[in-house]
């Protein structure tokens, strides 16, 4: 048996072992060189990068198929020959995925202007952590608690527990807390490279690979190393990603590319991995590989201590009734930041009117409008297609199929009319509960608005409509 029949033996073993990804960008283009007479193989590896990696990842691996292979207890050796650490010829197209490429690219052949460029899409390392948001100011409560010790415990031990951490829930109710929590904990304790991001900045720096059709190649490197190079990647608002294909499908390589090295995931969302729409499904498995958590709007109890939390230390809490807190958590929508606001303009009432006693009586003098807008909040999209589908006789799953009769079409677009008047959701979040395209949604708005213009009867059923809501 020659070297080259002994080594494809050996490797056919390895990507046994390991992911198709990695097994390519790693193990593919080796060569076993030669034996000598110490009994250590010479492997011939593309470059420095490779080497490193394959040394401090993969050196169990790699002596284990050997023996499984020779039967014997051989050593190795990786090398690197001259001349190989060059920019690939091969051009890198919108289909061609960029994780099947080597991470460093050492011979910059382009000039100055390319690498202008790199600068301007990719600066400088920095891990986007808001360095406010903690464990020791998050409160607890029967709502978050399961969520809250996942992190904690993903935190202190990353990579290990909980691997990836799947935080879902309504906006405003404390997920981007939680991930840079956790994000500036490992940050401290262990001095790992942390990375926060969200999904549309992962996706627009994806994209700028293939805007800039001369520079690609640098970018494609510049790209990995911002996102391969790092222990703990945070991407928040996951549930953008929809239709978004290729992104999805780097983000899928991503996943493979942490998995051998233990580095930890950290995503959130709107909805479960499992009610994620236009989502590959290999890439909905990866979300619910680790642990899947749910923050809940907070309860009465949970809300007076938010709020109690976020006046500790300021100078006119003492002022504040605590029937007010009460008053106030009673009365106000279950969203932190809304609470948030609240107390803000609660500070900014008692500030202009100092002499007031602060109770029940000036809540509703000066804060009555804020307290208002929980009605408005509380109509949210399922809540809508429900009242839209039982007016109209149809299914909620009719409003949100492929069906265009005209019956179906007009309920649908009646359902998104309301959604986009009388929620705070996006029309791009809206669309996706509908299965459509936020184009799809401002169209149904302006054709319902412009209806209503013309028509009593459609005035009539959508006041119906709303009295049900």
């Amino acid at each position: 048996m020659n070297n080259n029949e002994l080594w494809t033996q050996i490797l056919s073993r390895i990507e046994s072992s390991v992911s198709t990804m990695i097994y390519n960008i790693y193990f593919k283009d080796t060569t076993l060189l030669d034996i000598d007479n110490n009994n250590t193989f010479k492997i011939q590896v593309k470059n420095e990068f490779i080497k490193n990696h394959l040394l401090n990842h993969f050196d169990d691996l790699i002596n284990e198929k050997i023996k499984e292979v020779t039967r014997k207890d051989y050593l190795y050796e990786l090398v690197t020959s001259p001349g190989e650490l060059e920019i690939p010829k091969k051009k890198v197209e919108d289909n061609e995925y960029i994780s099947q490429l080597p991470l460093e690219i050492e011979n910059n052949v382009h000039n100055e202007p390319v690498m202008n460029v790199v600068d301007e899409v990719f600066p400088d390392y920095n891990d986007n952590l808001n360095p406010n948001y903690t464990f020791e100011n998050f409160v607890v409560g029967n709502q978050n608690s399961i969520a809250y010790t996942c992190a904690k415990a993903v935190a202190d031990q990353p990579g290990v527990l909980y691997n990836p951490l799947f935080i879902w829930g309504k906006s405003g109710l404390g997920k981007t807390h939680l991930m840079h929590a956790i994000g500036n904990e490992i940050k401290h304790k262990y001095n790992k490279r942390v990375l926060y991001i969200s999904s549309k900045q992962f996706k627009e720096d994806y994209q700028e690979i293939f805007a800039n059709k001369n520079t690609n190649t640098t970018l494609l490197s510049a790209f990995k190393k911002k996102y391969y190079d790092i222990d703990v990647l945070i991407i928040d608002d996951i549930q953008f990603l929809s239709s978004a294909e290729k992104t999805q499908e780097e983000l899928h390589n991503t996943f493979e590319a942490f998995k051998p090295f233990q580095k930890q995931i950290i995503i959130s969302s709107d909805t479960s991995p499992d009610d994620l729409q236009k989502f590959e499904d290999r890439l909905k498995t990866r979300f619910a590989w680790g642990m899947t958590v749910q923050i809940s709007p907070p309860d009465l109890e949970l809300k007076i201590k938010i709020l109690k939390n976020k006046m500790a230390g300021h100078e006119t809490a003492e002022k504040i009734k605590p029937e007010v807190l009460e008053y106030i958590a009673s009365n106000s929508q279950s969203d932190v930041r809304h609470l948030e606001g609240i107390i803000n303009r609660l500070y900014l009432m008692i500030l202009m009117n100092p002499n007031e006693e602060v109770n029940l009586e000036f809540v509703q003098k000066y804060l009555i409008e804020e307290i208002n807008n929980n009605i408005y909040a509380e109509n949210s999209v399922e809540k809508i297609k429900k009242a839209v589908a039982d007016y109209y006789n149809v299914t909620v799953d009719t409003l949100k199929s492929k069906k265009r009769k005209a019956e179906i079409n007009k309920a649908r677009q009646v359902a998104i009319y309301l959604c986009t008047m009388n929620t705070d959701e996006t029309v791009e979040r809206i669309g996706l509960s509908f299965n459509r395209d936020h184009a799809t949604v401002i169209h149904a708005r302006e054709k319902i608005t412009e209806d209503l213009k013309n028509s009593e009867q459609l005035k009539q059923e959508i006041k119906e409509i709303k009295d049900k809501i």
